[in-house]
């Protein structure tokens, strides 16, 4: 199965030297000196002879074959940079968002039925079923988030100078599905990445919690617009299609999943995802002992759930040495190609065993994550190690160490809530753990598979910013901090200052800081 995708590759590919028919019949027309009376036949025949003698040379010629012509320089990598920086136009989420939300596929006239012994709370489609007051509530969780919700008329400006998020909860919807395990994968996404959030989910049949974003932009903040409560509820319609799908799919994860939204006055301020905020939210949601800080892209193998349901004291393990401020680093890996061969390849793996990982990493397919354009991101997990291992292993923390990890829910530190969009947010929070004491191990069989996708023009806008950012820094010249990556920059190096002196604090969403000491199922 693995040798075959390699030569599949290799037999896709496009041979180079020939001219496609049309355009070599327009050029032999041009200068075959062909009279215009001839008769078809007599002209097709002609036609074919001198395209025999272009496409054939005599083996005694005493030319060598023309070399390919050599493809066009890109420009300067500065000048891109300042083009997509400089762009005017909408962000590219944007207008896929609206084109996902507006698929006529999702807008049938459908009972939204759910499955029995879940819970939900829609209100803009109407829907309430969560036997409030019992706890653990939903509504519970989706009124403390939203009592502490102020809405703010969201610039680019104000985002730079640290104006936290303001996000709002739309809908919420609690799996009633029974999966006696401790760790829950917490994960967050923007609406349109549903699909990934179900291969996710496929890979995983533990509880898994999920805050899915919508960006919405008006003049005001505040009310909401026609259009964008049209939009709020399109969303809700879908998340409660998705949620019903996955519910009845009794090989999918237990999956209790937020509908969140952010309003912005300002179309460019848009690209600031607020990717910590959304993983603090996912977080109060979960309920178990322990939870895996995984983003929405990364599907976890098979083996930590087997491990977790094997009755051999792993589950006890993992609890009590998380509560002693261990972090246990799940291995990560990607797979190379083409984006959507990649893809299904990563499905594959995820539901194989750890030699078939090893293999698959011999024949080179697949590799440790970013290996080859972030290398010290990760390669403290020490893969040689780990492909050998049949134990839990410590590994030392190394600068700019970024590891996915199961940590304990109430123990571990907060996402700080001033990183957003894209670059330094997981780093930071990492690091924050080691000032603090934590141990990393190393889990010996379980691993995590990066299932490819396309980039994101927030990640594309932070590569240009970083090479305009390095490039100025490398010519003494003032930096940019009002940027994407010179203002993750700066509160990355504050941070790391504040750290070294034993004093940092990450900065907490209001909700977080409020329901973390309110709900039932944190007080515990």
């Amino acid at each position: 199965m693995i040798s075959n995708i390699g030569s599949s590759r290799k037999a896709i590919m496009r041979q180079p030297g020939t001219l496609p028919p049309l355009l070599l019949v327009i050029l032999l027309l041009m200068c075959s000196g062909i009279p215009a009376s001839a008769s078809i036949a007599s002209t097709l025949q002609q036609l074919a002879a001198k395209a025999m003698s272009f496409s054939s040379k005599p083996k005694n010629s005493p030319y060598p074959p023309r070399p390919p012509p050599r493809p066009p320089r890109p420009p300067p990598a500065v000048v891109v940079a300042a083009e997509i920086l400089n762009q005017t136009s909408d962000p590219k989420e944007v207008s896929a968002i609206r084109a996902f939300l507006n698929d006529q596929r999702i807008l049938r006239n459908k009972t939204l039925a759910l499955p029995k012994g879940s819970k939900a709370w829609a209100p803009i489609l109407k829907v309430n079923s969560t036997g409030y007051p019992l706890e653990p509530n939903p509504l519970r969780l989706a009124n403390c988030i939203n009592e502490r919700y102020v809405p703010k008329n969201m610039t680019w400006q104000r985002a730079m100078s640290d104006d936290l998020a303001a996000v709002a909860i739309a809908g919420v919807w609690w799996s009633g599905k029974q999966r006696n395990v401790p760790v829950t994968l917490v994960t967050q996404s923007s609406v349109d990445r549903l699909p990934q959030l179900y291969s996710q989910c496929r890979s995983w049949k533990g509880p898994l919690s999920a805050v899915v974003y919508l960006g919405l932009q008006q003049e005001h903040a505040d009310p909401l617009t026609e259009e964008n409560l049209s939009l709020i509820k399109r969303a809700a319609t879908h998340v409660t299609d998705f949620f019903a799908d996955v519910e009845r799919d009794e090989s999918a994860c237990k999956l209790d999943i937020m509908l969140a939204y952010e309003v912005f006055v300002e179309r460019k301020a848009m690209l600031l995802y607020p990717i910590n905020v959304l993983r603090n939210y996912a977080r109060l949601q979960a309920r178990t002992p322990l939870v895996a800080l995984v983003d929405v892209d990364m599907l976890m193998s098979s083996a930590l759930y087997e491990d977790l349901v094997s009755g051999k004291g792993f589950s006890t393990m993992l609890m009590e040495k998380a509560r002693a401020k261990t972090a246990f680093v799940l291995p990560a890996f990607e797979t190379y190609g083409q984006t959507y061969e990649a893809a299904a390849l990563a499905d594959l793996l995820a539901s194989r065993d750890k030699q078939f990982m090893i293999d698959s990493v011999a024949k080179d397919i697949a590799g440790p994550f970013d290996s080859k354009r972030f290398a010290q991101g990760h390669n403290w997990t020490l893969f040689d190690r780990w492909y050998k291992a049949d134990k839990e292993y410590k590994v030392m923390y190394g600068h700019r160490y970024e590891p996915w990890v199961v940590v304990d829910r109430s123990v571990a530190p907060w996402h700080d809530v001033r990183f957003r969009g894209y670059g330094q947010n997981k780093i930071v929070h990492i690091a924050h753990m080691n000032a603090t004491g934590y141990d990393y191990v190393v889990l010996p069989h379980a691993f995590i598979i990066h299932r490819a996708h396309q980039h994101t023009s927030v990640r594309l806008r932070l590569v240009a910013s970083k090479t305009v950012y390095d490039t100025a820094k490398a010519m003494r010249q003032p930096v940019d901090k009002q940027s994407i990556y010179g203002h993750t920059k700066m509160l990355f190096d504050n941070a790391q200052f504040w750290m070294a002196q034993g004093v940092f604090k990450p900065v907490l969403d209001p909700a977080t800081a409020s329901c973390r000491g309110k709900l039932s199922w944190w007080k515990t």
